[in-house]
């Protein structure tokens, strides 16, 4: 297959998957994909996304998206989508975090019809995007990446389409079509640009990604002496399209880039984001430290869980030696090569030069739209393990998954990697308040306020004090509180101040929650609530 034809064009390299299986797959996958919300507290950057969901009308939700800014400013499509959502379906936690699952669904379609004649791979994509552990934690939250990661799955899969020649695949190592692409047709073309819209208007970084994708097909399906000139008006005005709406958005975002920076925490360069972000995308987090254990020592707490990580960290070093043993450089067709590097290159290149530029630290949320070709990568590897005669290799085709799931379920329900406890905090600061109490909050004022706590990012009688990481001489003379709040110090309490005024003037802990210490002076209790 040259070209990213209908289903029925392809020749098929085993039984195309049926209406009946593809609809079975995305049933699965959504009772899956249910399985990984919870119904924990909102954490801090959901509780940015929920301020904008919660606001009564469109206007008093931009006002909103002004006042919280940082990154929530520049995710236009995303809140709009949760806005509709909030007012549709109600607030609670599993519920917003449900919005996840239609944008599941949809990424696994995508594997499903767009490499419909390809069905083993098809099917094992589908296999280990239910069990991926990162995509287990990014469903469990209120933020734009399975939106995104879904339209990158469709991306892929075309790109993928593009420059793959059944009965073989370039993700096991055989020869790609050297004839030329004739042109997509127009259906197909509708659909990737409904994804490229989606990745452009999802965050400022989608832009990056979309712009790569573009690059790498526009190489690939610009017309050429095979292109019939009548149909060119099509792929110019596709073209022009995407250019306008590419644009259009770049224009939003740096309208708002002032105010998003205004609100956005840097984390700092730090070089260890980079092995970082493959222990997350590898799926090593479930048996690895809680996040909390990483930010206070990230090299000692994964030395610690050495013993766990082992068994994955062998399966995936198998997988890659036999990915070596697959690589026949002279097979490959270079245009075909250079689309994929644009497409994923291009991004991470982009990020990591941004990560030295502007003190940035990069993350792995910022490199979701990448996550699909890797999939598809272990699911051609994992073909070519079943392929093999060795119960060795067909061991480890079944290890991968198995071990996957495990991690993914720990990430879920192991306390260590529970989300930060705002909710039974903000009960027992709103609690404290009623009392006529003074609090003080060390800590995220969003999800204070969308937990209806009364917060103020200053002195002001019966509101918590908002504290944003203050200095010894902000609170030394302040008005004495009766409960305080700390949480991530590095972030809300870097000089130590806080914790230093708890030391000096007899309060003692009263009470840990996730990623929280309350205190409380010496012979004082908290109030009891409901967790």
């Amino acid at each position: 297959m040259s070209q990213l034809d209908t289903p029925e064009q392809a020749t098929p390299t085993a039984h195309p998957l049926s209406r009946a299986v593809i609809i079975a797959v995305l049933a699965a996958s959504a009772m899956v994909g249910g399985l990984a919300i919870s119904t924990q507290s909102y954490w801090i950057d959901e509780a940015l996304s929920l301020i904008v969901a919660m606001a009564p009308n469109p206007a008093e939700a931009w006002k909103f998206a002004q006042a919280v800014s940082g990154s929530t400013l520049q995710m236009p499509l995303y809140q709009v989508y949760l806005y509709g959502w909030h007012k549709f379906f109600g607030g609670g936690e599993w519920t917003m975090r449900a919005s996840n699952l239609p944008w599941f669904v949809l990424g696994q379609l995508a594997f499903l019809l767009l490499l419909r004649n390809r069905s083993r791979l098809a099917l094992l994509g589908c296999l280990l995007a239910a069990v991926c552990p990162i995509l287990w934690v990014y469903l469990d939250e209120t933020r734009p990446y399975i939106m995104q990661y879904a339209a990158a799955c469709w991306l892929t899969a075309a790109l993928l389409r593009l420059t793959a020649n059944p009965p073989a695949s370039p993700l096991d190592g055989a020869t790609i079509d050297q004839t030329p692409h004739p042109l997509l047709p127009k259906s197909v073309l509708a659909v990737l640009a409904a994804a490229t819209v989606v990745m452009l208007a999802s965050s400022l970084l989608g832009v990056i990604w979309a712009g790569a994708f573009v690059l790498a097909f526009a190489i690939l399906v610009v017309p050429g002496r095979s292109t019939r000139p009548a149909k060119q008006p099509a792929l110019w005005l596709a073209g022009i399209v995407t250019l306008v709406l590419f644009l259009g958005f770049a224009a939003y975002y740096i309208f708002t880039w002032q105010a998003a920076a205004r609100g956005q925490f840097r984390g700092g360069l730090s070089l260890l984001s980079i092995p970082f972000i493959a222990y997350e995308f590898l799926g090593f987090a479930g048996f690895g430290p809680g996040k909390l254990q990483l930010r206070a020592d990230p090299v000692g707490s994964l030395w610690s869980s050495a013993p766990a990580l082992l068994p994955l960290a062998a399966i995936l070093a198998a997988l890659g030696l036999l990915a070596l043993r697959q690589i026949r450089p002279r097979a490959w067709n270079k245009v075909a090569v250079t689309a994929w590097a644009l497409a994923l290159g291009l991004p991470t290149l982009a990020i990591f030069a941004a990560m030295f530029l502007f003190d940035h630290r990069a993350l792995p949320r910022h490199f979701i739209p990448a996550l699909p070709a890797l999939l598809l990568i272990l699911a051609a590897l994992l073909q070519q393990t079943f392929r093999q005669k060795s119960v060795f290799w067909r061991s480890i085709a079944l290890l991968l998954p198995i071990l996957w799931i495990a991690s993914a379920f720990n990430l879920r329900w192991l306390p260590l990697h529970a989300k930060d406890d705002y909710r039974t905090a903000s009960k027992l600061a709103a609690a404290a308040l009623a009392a006529n109490q003074e609090v003080w909050w060390a800590a995220d004022s969003a999800a204070a306020y969308v937990y209806l706590t009364p917060v103020a990012l200053e002195e002001v009688p019966g509101r918590a004090w908002a504290m944003q990481a203050p200095s010894w001489n902000n609170i030394r003379f302040k008005f004495p509180p009766r409960v305080i709040f700390i949480s991530k110090p590095d972030i809300y309490d870097p000089q130590s101040a806080v914790a230093r005024y708890a030391s000096e003037n007899g309060f003692v802990p009263a009470r840990k929650l996730q990623a929280f210490t309350i205190f409380t002076r010496k012979g004082e209790e908290l109030p009891a609530v409901q967790p």
